[in-house]
């Protein structure tokens, strides 16, 4: 899903509620809000760390072939002269 479309759910959720009359008070939104915060930050800093051997193996691999890369580049852009 996209944001636009989660968006336009709560904005549908948050509609029927209030056609049906049911009040949510703010300390509840509040609450909620913080909660779906949290629980964004905890993902990412989850997945933008190296937690497992695998993927600290495959950071390295990937840092030396970037270092590989730039020294190709420099190699190339000296021979161009």
């Amino acid at each position: 899903m996209d944001k636009a479309s989660v968006a336009r759910f709560l904005a549908l959720v948050v509609g029927l509620l209030a056609y049906f009359g049911v009040d949510i008070s703010d300390v509840v939104v509040d609450a909620l809000v913080d909660i779906i915060v949290g629980g964004y930050i905890l993902y990412m800093a989850y997945k933008n760390n190296d937690f497992t051997a695998e993927a600290k193996r495959a950071t390295l691999v990937m840092r030396e072939e970037k270092a590989h890369n730039k020294r190709l580049k420099e190699i190339r852009k000296d021979g161009d002269k």
